[in-house]
């Protein structure tokens, strides 16, 4: 994940005024932990997480345009 949260668009000229650096995303780390929580191999119970979060999970957009149900196929988790 840090490769891409963390690159930077060398074609915006950085010496104008109106210029900056902008990291626009639809999750927050801590969601970005808890799917890596989630697809992981250890045992995780949902039910830890809070029924609100879960919903946002399922709406969050991730790196690469992946969201939870493309992290839970490629991970081969299944979805009771």
């Amino acid at each position: 994940m840090h490769e891409e949260l963390f690159k930077v668009d060398y074609s915006q000229p950085i010496d104008q005024e109106q210029s900056q650096l902008v990291a626009e995303m639809t999750f927050t780390i801590l969601d970005w932990q808890i799917i890596e929580r989630i697809i992981s191999p250890e045992a995780f119970h949902i039910g830890l997480v809070d029924r609100q979060r879960i919903v946002q999970l399922c709406f969050n957009i991730f790196p690469k345009l992946k969201t939870v149900l493309h992290m839970f196929v490629e991970a081969q988790i299944d979805i009771p």
